[in-house]
């Protein structure tokens, strides 16, 4: 029964004084008394026998001749027979179950066990079953908990001495390796945490005949597996030396999750809509955004920087950039196509299939921090180029940079977060908004970061390709290199290709035909003594410092540099 108000029953005599009358009240867990704790009542029955005695003396005198005294003595004897019945209520209480610690617990339906191991009882876990295992990691790892042969946190599920499936453990992931047809799952577990050394964690497994799926505390889907294959196991054993006890649950009546994540987080979609003007939604990932590529469509997030770890090495050494916040991936079904880095001073948009990478200051060089709301999109022109924008407390719009050939990503489908517990966002898809040539820029003419003009006075739409090539994170602003196929063979009459450049020169002595010459540099940024050169960022300048600062040149990092005779 459930309740939330007692009341308690005053009487009806108008005579008591009831002012002064208080409870005490206190609210306590409610404790379930398991079938291990019995009752019992024990009816004893003692019959006592109570014997009393009483003596009678008669006394008779008869006075004659000859003196003769009789005395006549009667004993009567009264027996009392008197039952008592005593009852007594003795309670024996059985240890519980989660302080008995097995080395190889017997699993039965509904029947919760505490030890290393798990078996089935007299059964094999089939469609519809779903078990609990809920463990603690140890704290006498030594280093990083990783998917190999060291630091192990995982169990081996069987069917007798047969391995079906492996699920395993580390820092950001959650694995399993389906032995049945040589495949493997992965997906994060780091929407509720980070696992550490001696953290409690609760995953279970549930298959019925929409398949088969590890779940979080929560019973959402962290890994789903659509398939026939046939996953009856009656063992589960844990794979480390220093496994812990864990707490194992085997219940029936599984059907499905109470909810499908992506990678661990939460997850709203479009449906793939592709008609509705402007749709909207809220969740940490966004799925299903319409997959035609219409110019004009734009992706707007309305967020707030959260802090997610991201670069501090559980997510990769990749992500370990002094200053990132957060970032975001788009994915086509298949892999992560593009990424955008979210630093303290700046925004960054990343080709992951052509490694190109472009950035730009935030809104008049403001510097962001955790906590911070930023609203952000990304549009697509009738050029189908990929813009990254940025949006001012006053609603306007601004471009950071942007990247040429949006077709070669595929069909994007997914917008998500990469790190711990992200906030949720405001998604809304919108059509036939997004202009020709984007927005103005954040930046300046003289900074090195996207800065395009406006093509002409009277449409007063930016034209980013006269000094943003699609090479740009190699050269300066207003360099563009040659043609891929460019070569001596195909040098225009009055020019000659320098191979060291890769960039057709003029000849002096040649043909002055501007028309002959669409790679000439048109503009070059004024060089300074010093810049700053972040990373994904590019200065014109005598010298340059890394940035931030302590910041220094690290492995797999790339810096180029082109030199100028004046």
């Amino acid at each position: 029964q459930l309740f939330n108000k007692i009341v308690p029953k005053v009487p009806d005599d108008s005579s008591l004084d009831l002012s002064n009358t208080y409870n005490v009240w206190q609210l306590s867990d409610i404790v379930f008394i398991s079938s291990n704790v019995a009752t019992t009542t024990t009816t004893t029955t003692t019959t006592t026998t109570t014997t009393t005695t009483t003596t009678t003396t008669t006394t008779t005198t008869t006075t004659t001749t000859t003196t003769t005294t009789t005395t006549t003595t009667t004993t009567t004897t009264t027996t009392t027979t008197t039952t008592t019945t005593t009852t007594t209520t003795t309670t024996t209480t059985e240890t519980p179950w989660y302080e008995i610690e097995l080395d190889k617990c017997l699993l039965e339906v509904n029947k919760p066990c505490r030890g290393i191991d798990g078996e089935l009882k007299e059964t094999t876990f089939e469609r519809g079953n779903m078990i609990w295992i809920n463990g603690t990691i140890s704290n006498q790892l030594k280093d990083r908990m990783l998917l190999d042969s060291n630091n192990l946190v995982g169990y081996d599920i069987m069917l007798e001495n047969t391995i079906i499936m492996t699920l395993m453990l580390n820092e950001t992931y959650i694995a399993l390796y389906d032995l049945t047809k040589g495949q493997e799952y992965y997906s994060y577990y780091t929407n509720e945490s980070l696992a550490y050394d001696g953290m409690n964690f609760s995953v279970s497994i549930g298959w019925s005949r929409l398949g088969l799926f590890v779940m979080n505390e929560n019973s959402s889907s962290l890994i789903e597996i659509q398939t026939h294959s046939d996953y009856s196991f009656n063992r589960i054993v844990a794979r480390s030396s220093l496994a812990t006890y864990t707490n194992y649950l085997l219940m029936n009546n599984f059907i499905y999750p109470n909810g499908i994540l992506y990678l661990g987080y939460d997850t709203c979609t479009f449906n793939e809509d592709c008609n509705l003007k402007s749709v909207e939604c809220t969740s940490q990932v966004l799925e299903q955004i319409c997959l035609r590529k219409l110019p004009g469509i734009t992706w707007t997030v309305d967020m707030v920087l959260s802090q997610t770890n991201v670069n501090n090495g559980t997510w990769g050494d990749y992500y370990m950039l002094d200053e990132l916040i957060n970032i975001y991936n788009l994915n086509n079904g298949l892999e992560d196509v593009i990424t955008i880095y979210f630093f303290k001073n700046r925004m960054a948009l990343q080709d992951n299939i052509n490694n190109k990478v472009c950035s730009g200051p935030y809104p008049y060089n403001s510097v962001v921090d955790v906590d911070d709301n930023i609203k952000w999109s990304l549009g697509v022109d009738s050029s189908y180029s990929l813009y990254l924008n940025t949006i001012d407390e006053n609603d306007k719009i601004y471009t950071i940079c942007f990247i040429s050939n949006y077709y070669q990503f595929g069909n994007i489908k997914n917008i998500s977060p990469l790190g711990y517990k992200p906030n949720y966002s405001i998604f809304t898809q919108r059509l036939s908004v997004f202009p020709d040539g984007g927005y103005e820029s954040t930046s300046n003419n003289n900074n090195g970061f996207y800065y395009p003009e406006i093509s002409d006075g009277d449409s007063g739409l930016y034209n980013p390709e006269d000094k943003y090539g699609e090479s740009y994170p190699y050269y300066p602003p207003g360099i563009k290199p040659a043609p891929i196929e460019g070569n001596n063979s195909n040098t225009p009459e009055g020019y000659i290709y320098n191979t060291t450049t890769g960039q057709f020169e003029k000849i002096e002595t040649g043909d002055m035909n501007e028309e002959l010459n669409p790679y000439r540099p048109e503009f070059i940024v004024e060089g300074i003594e010093m810049c700053d050169l972040y990373l994904f960022s590019t200065c014109n300048s005598t010298s340059a410092r890394i940035m931030p600062e302590y910041v220094y040149f690290k492995n797999d990092w790339t810096l180029f540099v082109i030199l100028s005779s004046g």
